[in-house]
């Protein structure tokens, strides 16, 4: 995407340099203040980038007594993804020109329903872990973290924009700046947690757990844009758009009890799992709609 701006600079040159040397009252193409409403469609490529980490405690019973706990954990592999999506846009605004001169300053409101999802499948975390017997000695082991897939889908994404700009004619240059919101939804199915102890595999936390997250992601947001005049009232908005969220966290967490048959007797192991999620997400497109000023 970084190419895709370079070229939309290159192209907002071509199209605007000839006409520098005409005064905005030359050809009252552009109106000298206006309230906007526009729709349009967009191309998006989107990157994430996703961090966990699995961890385990629990306490033993035998026979309904505490003999002994024990507590393991360990990050997952770093998780990237590049995605790309066609999106519908809306936006509404208003600007106005600095007393009648080509400068102008503007505000805009901007929607975006992206509606895109990155999948991660069969997820391995190793793990190390220990375990201490009551009135005994303790011992380490490893073990490992396992979850079918991890999802995060990208629904909505706002964002308000303040921006300054220059006209020429017919034409608009403009860059602005200001705050952005995401939807985000992050779901982690079949998740579940192992340890090998004295050579045998253990399935620690029994069944498998799904969990479910929806949150709002804040970020920032730049816009560089080209605006076309076709009349004083419709005009096309061209524009190459850097969107970030900053770095959000989630947790979640699971209760388990699970029971192993033994000659010495059952023994229950009950605890809980914890996963600690740290995403970010970043959003480029180009995108073009087209707008009626009131």
């Amino acid at each position: 995407m970084k190419s895709h701006c370079w070229i939309f600079i290159f192209l907002c040159t071509i199209l605007s340099s000839h006409l520098y040397a005409h005064t905005h009252e030359d050809d009252c193409h552009v109106p000298q203040a206006g309230f906007f409403l526009g729709l349009g469609g967009s191309y998006n490529s989107t990157f994430l980038n996703r961090y966990f980490n699995g961890t385990g405690v629990s306490n033993i019973y035998l026979t309904g007594a505490l003999v002994g706990t024990g507590i393991a954990g360990g990050p997952a592999t770093p998780f990237h993804d590049l995605f790309s999506t066609f999106a519908p846009v809306a936006q509404t605004g208003y600007f106005q020109h600095f007393h009648h001169s080509n400068n102008l300053l503007g505000i805009k409101f901007l929607y975006k329903y992206l509606g895109s999802t990155s999948t991660e499948n069969n997820i391995v975390s190793p793990q190390v872990g220990s375990f201490t017997t009551i009135g005994g000695g303790g011992e380490t082991f490893t073990g490992h973290f396992v979850m079918g897939s991890a999802q995060t889908t990208i629904d909505h994404e706002l964002a308000l924009l303040l921006y300054l700009g220059r006209s020429f004619t017919k034409h608009t240059l403009y860059f602005g700046t200001g705050p952005s919101l995401f939807k985000v939804n992050t779901n982690f199915y079949q998740a579940i947690g192992f340890a090998y102890i004295n050579g045998v595999v253990n399935d620690i936390t029994g069944a498998a757990n799904n969990f479910y997250n929806t949150q709002w992601m804040l970020g920032g947001f730049a816009q560089l844009g080209l605006i076309y005049h076709l009349d004083p009232l419709w005009f096309l908005d061209f524009c190459y758009t850097y969107a970030a969220s900053g770095n959000y966290n989630l947790k979640n967490s699971a209760s388990f009890s699970t029971i192993t048959v033994t000659g010495a007797g059952n023994y229950n192991t009950i605890g809980n799992l914890f996963i600690n999620t740290t995403q970010r997400i970043v959003v480029q497109d180009m995108t073009v709609s087209l707008n009626k000023v009131f």
